[in-house]
């Protein structure tokens, strides 16, 4: 398998599948950074460093992308039409439609597919079914302590459609844009992002309404220990879509 990005996430499933062994006969061979960081790269960790490019001509059939909504946007349909299984975490890039479109063509002839883990609120198989018999309405209230949110002050920082919501905060609404890709789209969930110093957790608050009834979901997230921009979830729910690949049965 191959891994775009170094961060925190990155670094976290790096050691969960090649140290802990977190997923079964999984392993990452490369792990993709921009040209200018290889240098000095640490060859212990087992893997070979390249760059993203290098990593779409690599003879891997998986990857893992934990970089950024920009490093996604760029790299998500060469991946996809160099015929591989991309494991997207900056599910956010997936606010441009263009780039929906795009894969979309790509894959229709023949290429990979794009994969987006449940991340930090999870239900997204529930929000799916519930557009299969009419949806009316989604909200998403995610509420962050200030450190998660650059010290912002405490109060709504935003509140409008999730495409814009992704736009301004690319770091802390990436789930916001998988809840619209499950139910009504990303340009017509609505979003409200707030920062309250009296929490703890990452607090996402799902609501949807539609002919098969009303759904109210709340799902509190510890922050990953290295960074607490990025819910704890979000990269435990990579490692579960992984694990899928291995496995006879798929849970959806």
């Amino acid at each position: 398998m191959g891994l775009i990005g170094f961060g925190a996430v990155a670094r976290f499933l790096l050691e969960a599948v090649n140290e802990q062994g977190l997923v079964p006969r999984a392993r990452f061979t490369r792990v993709a950074v921009r040209e200018e960081s290889l240098e000095g790269r640490d060859p212990d960790r087992g893997v070979v460093w390249c760059t993203p490019q290098e990593l779409v001509e690599a003879p891997v059939e998986v990857v893992v992308e934990a970089a950024s909504v920009k490093a996604a946007a760029e790299w998500t349909v060469p991946l996809v039409e160099a015929g591989k299984q991309v494991v997207l975490l900056s599910v956010g890039a997936l606010a441009d439609s263009e780039l929906r479109r795009r894969l979309e063509a790509v894959q229709a002839r023949g290429g990979g597919k794009v994969y987006v883990p449940a991340g930090a609120v999870g239900g997204l198989d529930l929000l799916e079914a519930m557009q299969m018999g009419g949806l009316d309405g989604v909200r998403l209230t995610t509420t962050k302590p200030p450190a998660a949110l650059a010290g912002a002050p405490a109060g709504i920082l935003y509140a409008g459609p999730a495409t814009e919501a992704i736009r301004r905060y690319p770091q802390n609404v990436n789930v916001a844009v998988a809840v619209g890709l499950a139910g009504v789209g990303p340009e017509s969930t609505q979003v409200v992002l707030q920062s309250d110093p009296g929490v703890s957790a990452n607090v996402h608050q799902v609501e949807a309404w539609g002919r098969s009834g009303r759904v109210a979901l709340r799902v509190e997230n510890r922050p990953l220990p290295d960074n607490p921009k990025t819910s704890y979830l979000a990269a435990l729910s990579v490692l579960a879509v992984l694990k899928k690949f291995s496995e006879p049965i798929w849970l959806v």
